[in-house]
């Protein structure tokens, strides 16, 4: 039982980016999940296997997709070797006009992804600029709206429960993770 208030985590960390000023932002999103899915080599087989992917959805200037894998791990509580430890992770990505957020729910990605940013060789981790702290502290309201993951959500979750409600029911921790209800 919580008893503290300062024992709370509530907030979320979300890597903040632009996409670079001649590049157009249509399916932005679906390269940005095809190259973190590259990265954490998402897929059937190995440590980190791939259970869901929503593509891009556009609703308006938002665009929204997501990846949900689970990572085996050996349990820590045992020898037995075959008993895994399966944690489920999510990988957010919204892009509103030229500006994006990315969540991840395993932050270790976090600096492998960030370090792509402005460099050759992936598709669209290439195209984004970060946004540093300063400039987000100096002009933060002029430059970006930032809300609760949730408010950033509001016009999208139809649309992604019309599209994906079998996917969306499967696993009731993405669901609270992006604030749906059913």
């Amino acid at each position: 039982m919580i008893k503290k208030l300062s024992e709370l985590k509530p907030y979320k960390s979300l890597l903040l980016a632009r996409v670079q000023g001649s590049i157009p932002v249509e399916n932005i999103v679906d390269g940005l999940l095809e190259d973190i899915r590259e990265l954490l080599s998402l897929g059937k087989d190995g440590p980190r296997t791939l259970v869901a992917e929503v593509n891009e959805i556009n609703s308006g200037e938002l665009a929204v997709g997501y990846l949900h894998y689970v990572e085996g791990t050996p349990a820590s509580w045992t020898l037995n070797r075959n008993i895994v430890d399966e944690i489920n992770h999510l990988i957010l990505v919204c892009r509103r006009n030229r500006h994006v957020a990315i969540y991840l729910s395993d932050t270790s990605w976090r600096s492998a992804i960030v370090k792509k940013f402005g460099k050759t060789g992936t598709k669209a981790l290439s195209v984004l600029l970060k946004i540093g702290p300063g400039l987000l502290n100096r002009s933060a309201i002029r430059l970006i709206t930032l809300r609760p993951l949730d408010a950033l959500l509001t016009s999208t979750k139809e649309s992604l429960l019309s599209v994906r409600r079998h996917e969306a029911q499967e696993f009731g921790w993405a669901r609270a993770v992006l604030g749906m209800n059913s």
